[in-house]
């Protein structure tokens, strides 16, 4: 386990939104070994960073962008453009729509299986249209889905390219 910081940390700065996994695993694990009032405060850290909303990220929806114009220019619509821009629209989608985002390897079975995201206590989940695209791009990869898909994206979080304006804030010292 990670010292107490680190935990705190990651809970704060997850970009996975709502302190991601570690704050998970403190309201759903089981404590082994360790100083019961510490686990107990990090459990009312890992609830409070779980009730959070996220924050709206424009950015998000400009890499969903990005990686379906590189998924349009390729010659050979291969399957790593493919799944690249996939990746980037759910996790657009999901993050600004206040749901957590999933580890990229575990995307696919959390959308079709019910039973796969109660065992790892992801009660809140977008259950509508968004959920029948994503499982259609799995279940029949082609340009006409991926299509649908990113224009349902980008049409609900209201973003246009040539309106983007990325601000940047850089601090000194780091």
């Amino acid at each position: 386990m990670n010292p107490i910081y680190k935990i705190e940390d990651y809970m704060l700065n997850d970009k996975r939104g709502h302190g991601g996994a570690v704050a998970n695993m403190l309201l759903n694990g089981k404590l082994l070994h360790g100083n019961k009032v510490v686990v107990e405060r990090l459990k009312r850290e890992a609830l409070k960073a779980i009730e959070n909303k996220n924050e709206y990220d424009d950015l998000r929806y400009y890499h969903c962008w990005d990686a379906y114009e590189d998924y349009k220019a390729c010659k050979y619509h291969n399957k790593m453009p493919y799944y690249n821009c996939l990746k980037e629209l759910i996790e657009a989608y999901l993050y600004n729509n206040d749901y957590l985002i999933l580890p990229p390897h575990k995307i696919e079975r959390f959308f079709k299986d019910p039973l796969y995201r109660k065992k790892y206590n992801i009660n809140k989940f977008p259950n509508n249209k968004f959920n029948k695209l994503v499982i259609n791009c799995f279940d029949h990869p082609n340009k006409n889905n991926l299509d649908k898909l990113y224009k349902y994206v980008i049409k609900d979080g209201k973003f246009n390219i040539n309106n983007y304006k990325h601000i940047e804030i850089i601090k000194k010292g780091e």
